[in-house]
């Protein structure tokens, strides 16, 4: 009773020393500071802006403020940075003191680890169970909802503040360089609150800058952990915040008012980032000025593989924000990524503003050429004759294709850096395929395939691990990986491809392919069509690589341990091993799928390795103890490593998971 008094009366005294928290509305308007914001955790500089309370739940529902949970936040910015300070009220702060690195979803697997005892954590592989907040951006020409949009996320490991692209367009964890985000975050034990601040790169924005769109839509999303108990309120309600069906995300459209400088303000951005070179294009520059100003000049610098071109324009503007757009020359120009660089100089010569931008250019008549050159490829006699060289030519087919469907795409920025990557390729793909030799990258590093389906025709990616010493004169063994919800192949694959090819792992003796198929549905449990692709993509793969069908091993994390434990128990014959890593017996309610337990009696042949967390929250272990017990009745070779203490991934076992499979597959 003590307790609750003493909550009670701190909660209102807090409450009582700030301006009430302010009701949500349509549109709110975000007004530019006119000091410098220090990103230091104390929030003096924040007194005069808007204070919004973040208090609804995904569903919609409003939390009521308690000493348990309440969070309110505000913006500013200026010409450089989006500003967000966030005040909690939380009586239990979590924060993990050291190992995994918060803010990362299962359902990634970018190779980003950190260090727990001495061995490297795949942060990808464990459900976030830290307190944090999320800031998503959201792209508001199309309304307060929109498929191109930013999610950061902001928690602490230790006492360092750490930062994670969540999400962009969709994507789940994009490998993206966030090195010059700000952010701080405070914990008050006494009082029991936590102050987070951040400072976000207009860079990091594709889509808008304040001078130029002066609207966006904006969420805030925090996440509360009281032990297991997970509390999500958001500025708007969104219940796809986080989801991996859904590609768009909401926002509250907010109005950004610029203030009068006591000098000039600049800011740039290209109108599209992607284009033909018979497309004439622009990049905007903005100028938020104090007064009248001649005499000034912009120059630019366009590079590229082929070389560097340079120009210049004389600049004038007037008081208050001037908008101007320049013309950027790509005529002739040969298909590739550019990089563009701008400068403003006073009428004394000094530098006053310079900003970088990239683009893509496709020049149409390299790509009809490379079109017509691959008809051709087709009509001659190499490709009727040679199986594997007929068989390799999806690989560089789908990178043309790839390559049309985002130049088309009329979203104004796309991946660029997908874009050069697949441009690169296809040069590499036919400098082989004009030596006569198949549509193959060199062994050692992750590369995607492709093949042609026998379901509908179409072409269909995925990825493989090719060993540096491989060698086609002798059978290789091969492990599939199959990827979790939402996430892709390229995932799967690179969950795999640092353990194996990380510094502990020299001279560790493990040698095989690791093939991860995309198999459609990134999040349909791998039945029906997308288990029928996995089979399928491991046909088309051996017709390329030479791979010893006596020593293959099936492997998925959650929804790929199913898929993995699934296909295998219905095609034993293909399999040699099988790793099932906190995957689920049976797929949800929403999914017709097999329960495990029903088709154990097929693995008798098979090994399997089982490796699930105690305290798994999505996962229940008590499935897995029971089809753990059940293989062992039926003498099944199985191994079960069950991590104490550990929730949904959160541990790490590759060390155990390659050693076992040089036992099993290696030799």
């Amino acid at each position: 009773m003590k307790t609750t008094k003493y909550y009670l009366l701190f909660f209102l005294a807090l409450f009582w020393t700030f301006p009430p928290l302010a009701q949500q509305s349509q549109e709110h308007q975000i007004f530019q500071t006119d000091k410098k914001i220090v990103i230091d955790g104390n929030l003096d500089e924040w007194a005069n802006f808007e204070e919004l309370p973040v208090d609804l739940v995904p569903d919609g529902q409003k939390l009521a403020p308690s000493p348990d949970l309440t969070v309110a936040t505000r913006f500013t910015f200026d010409a450089e940075n989006f500003y967000a300070a966030v005040r909690a009220i939380d009586d239990q702060p979590e924060f993990p003191e050291r190992g995994r690195r918060p803010g990362f979803s299962e359902r990634s697997a970018r190779p980003e680890f950190a260090e727990r005892d001495g061995q490297p954590e795949f942060a990808e592989r464990g459900r976030r169970q830290s307190d944090e907040f999320w800031l998503t951006f959201i792209d508001s020409s199309p309304g307060n909802e929109s498929d191109r949009f930013l999610t950061l996320g902001f928690t602490m490991r230790g006492s360092e503040a750490v930062t994670t692209v969540i999400n962009r367009n969709g994507e789940s964890l994009p490998q993206s360089p966030i090195g010059d985000i700000q952010s701080r975050i405070v914990v008050d034990s006494e009082q029991k609150s936590v102050v987070y601040e951040a400072a976000i790169p207009w860079k990091y924005l594709p889509f808008f800058r304040p001078f130029l769109q002066k609207k966006c839509g904006i969420n805030l999303i925090y996440i509360d952990y009281d032990k297991e108990k997970r509390t999500v309120v958001q500025l708007l309600a969104d219940p796809g915040y986080d989801s991996h069906i859904s590609r768009k995300r909401e926002g509250l459209v907010f109005h950004f008012i610029p203030h009068t400088p006591e000098v000039p303000e600049f800011e740039s951005l290209l109108d599209v980032d992607h284009f033909y070179q018979d497309q004439e294009k622009k990049i905007n520059l903005a100028i938020n000025s104090p007064s009248d100003f001649q005499g000034w000049e912009v120059r630019f610098i366009l590079s590229s593989r082929s070389g560097n071109t340079s120009s210049k324009k004389s600049l004038s503007f007037t008081k208050g924000l001037n908008v101007l757009g320049f013309v950027i020359d790509t005529e002739n120009q040969p298909s590739g990524l550019y990089d563009l660089s701008l400068g403003v100089l006073d009428d004394r010569g000094a530098l006053r503003f310079s900003d970088d931008a990239q683009f893509f250019l496709l020049n149409k008549k390299e790509y009809e050429s490379l079109e017509s050159k691959l008809a051709e490829v087709k009509k001659g006699e190499l490709f009727l004759k040679d199986a594997v060289f007929r068989d390799s030519l999806p690989t560089l087919e789908i990178r043309l294709q790839w390559i049309k469907k985002l130049m088309d795409d009329p979203a104004p920025f796309v991946d660029l850096q997908s874009l050069r990557e697949w441009n690169q390729d296809m040069e590499d793909l036919i400098e082989e395929v004009d030596k006569g030799k198949p549509a193959l990258f060199p062994p050692g590093r992750p590369v995607r395939l492709a093949f042609r389906s026998e379901i509908d025709n179409t072409l269909q990616p995925y990825s493989v691990l090719i060993p540096d010493n491989y060698d086609q004169k002798k059978p290789w063994p091969l492990l599939v990986t199959l990827h979790d919800a939402g996430a892709d192949d390229r995932r799967a694959l690179a969950g795999i491809s640092f353990p194996y090819y990380g510094p502990r792992k020299k001279g560790s003796g493990v040698n095989f392919i690791v093939l991860a198929p995309l198999a459609r549905g990134l999040s349909d449990w791998y039945v029906g069509e997308s288990a029928r692709e996995v089979i399928e993509c491991i046909s088309q793969f051996k017709k390329l690589y030479n791979v010893d069908e006596k020593r293959m091993a099936i492997d998925g994390f959650y929804m790929g341990g199913y898929g993995a434990w699934r296909i295998a128990l219905l095609h034993p014959d293909m399999f040699k091993a099988v790793v099932v890593r906190s995957g689920r017996i049976s797929p949800p309610d929403s999914v017709k799928g097999e329960n495990i337990l029903d088709l154990l009696d097929r693995g008798g042949a098979l090994d399997f390795l089982i490796i699930h967390g105690g305290k798994d929250e999505f996962a229940p272990v008590e499935d897995i103890r029971k089809a753990a017990a059940r293989m062992e009745e039926l003498k099944i070779r199985v191994k079960y490593i069950e991590v104490r203490g550990a929730g949904h991934g959160d541990y790490n076992k590759w060390p155990d998971i390659l050693e076992w499979l040089k036992d099993v597959i290696g030799k």
